[in-house]
């Protein structure tokens, strides 16, 4: 009997064991997918944030500090009544708090290297600038977002967003737009790269309400003459002065001199990388999409800075702008056209000073945003600079 009970443990012992076994392999293949869902889920998650945060307007803490930022700029401009431009010090308690606010909206969302780039090419609160004008009243409110993950087996980290947008303007009329653009996870709920591709109007709607749209696009003109036609560029020169040095490098150790193509041929990546980021924060901010990819390829970036790399003792020209004007287009069929004039100073190697004004137009495809740029007479100044840089 008591053989017969022991029999009758052990077999019970031997179900029961099978069952936690099945058990805890079920739940551990359930944990299993879980993870690879939840991947997907925290990376979607992330995008959903960003682009709530951004598309939710008025934002009352934003408000607060952008006014306390104006209103410090203006002591500034008090103090010093002959400057005609300045930038608020980083390290004033008005900039810090915007910082800190930048940090906290999307400080968790962004890898690091992203997450530098948000302030200096205007992306965080690209859609809240101005809002804290009283005349400014319009509201922005996201309605849906739809957030999918590319079916391309090469890239599963992007993730392409279409959001909609119910957009209230100071009169209180409401339309609708489509926000549409892509973000690139590179780690699990941090993004890399995020880029709206498309606004549905929605920057037009903005400029009508905050009156700015002019004023907007004629400053987006003279933010980049005055970066072109500003020489010497510091970071520029330390950039430039790396590849060259890179360049010099690989040409001594090539059998032959023309086997080296090109930057990237040669395998000068980081070197290379570095020049590619100054330029997308030097003119990321102002250009379309499309015509910010041609800015290099076309030599449109640090035109007049090629050549100046700092340590060469016989090449030390300067450049400073004096004076721009850009007027808007008068015919009514180009509205988006504006010519621009800029008075620059140049200092040859010498120190002999002669004075260009420079011509040329702009297309400004959307508020604030250059779809074509042209300088179609320099007075003589790349001659000048051909001759300094011999």
């Amino acid at each position: 009997m008591y053989n017969k009970q022991l029999k009758i443990a052990g077999i019970f012992l031997l179900i029961s064991s099978c069952f936690l076994f099945a058990f805890f392999s079920i739940e551990q293949t359930e944990q299993q997918k879980e993870v690879v869902v939840s991947t997907a889920d925290k990376n979607k998650e992330a995008v959903r944030a960003v682009v709530e945060s951004e598309l939710t307007v008025p934002n009352k803490e934003y408000i607060l500090i952008q006014k306390s930022i104006d209103k410090k700029v203006d002591e500034i401009r008090e103090s010093l009544p002959e400057v005609s431009s300045f930038g608020i010090p980083e390290d004033s308690a008005e900039w810090i708090a915007y910082e800190e606010l930048v940090k906290k909206t999307y400080g968790s969302y962004f890898m690091d290297y992203a997450y530098d780039d948000l302030i200096p090419t205007n992306q965080a609160f690209r859609f809240h600038f101005g809002t804290e004008e009283e005349q400014v009243r319009y509201q922005m409110k996201v309605s849906d977002i739809q957030v999918t993950q590319s079916k391309n087996e090469s890239s599963p980290k992007n993730y392409d967003f279409i959001a909609l947008v119910d957009y209230t303007n100071n009169d209180g009329k409401v339309t609708q737009h489509e926000i549409k653009g892509v973000a690139i996870l590179s780690e699990v709920g941090k993004i890399g790269k995020y880029s709206i591709r498309d606004v549905g109007g929605l920057m037009e709607k903005i400029s009508e309400d905050n009156g700015s749209t002019e004023l907007n696009n004629q400053q987006t003109v003279r933010t980049v003459l005055e970066s072109e036609f500003t020489v010497p560029n510091e970071e520029y020169m330390l950039i430039v002065r790396k590849i060259d040095k890179k360049m010099t490098e690989i040409g001594s150790s090539t059998a032959e001199a023309n086997e080296v193509n090109g930057i990237e041929e040669s395998g000068v990546s980081d070197e290379w990388r570095a020049y590619e980021d100054l330029v997308k924060k030097t003119y990321g901010p102002f250009f379309m999409d499309y015509a910010f990819e041609t800015i290099i390829p076309r030599a449109i970036a640090f035109r007049y800075h090629y050549g100046y790399l700092g340590f060469d003792e016989n090449v030390r020209y300067q450049m400073k702008v004096n004076d721009i004007q850009v007027t808007q287009s008068e015919n009514e069929s180009s509205p988006k056209n504006y010519d621009f004039t800029a008075q620059v100073d140049y200092t040859n190697n010498a120190g002999v000073v002669t004075q260009h004004e420079i011509k040329g137009m702009a297309i400004l495809s959307e508020p604030g945003k250059i779809g074509k740029f042209e300088i179609r007479n320099d007075a003589g100044l790349g001659e000048k600079v051909s001759v300094d840089r011999q």
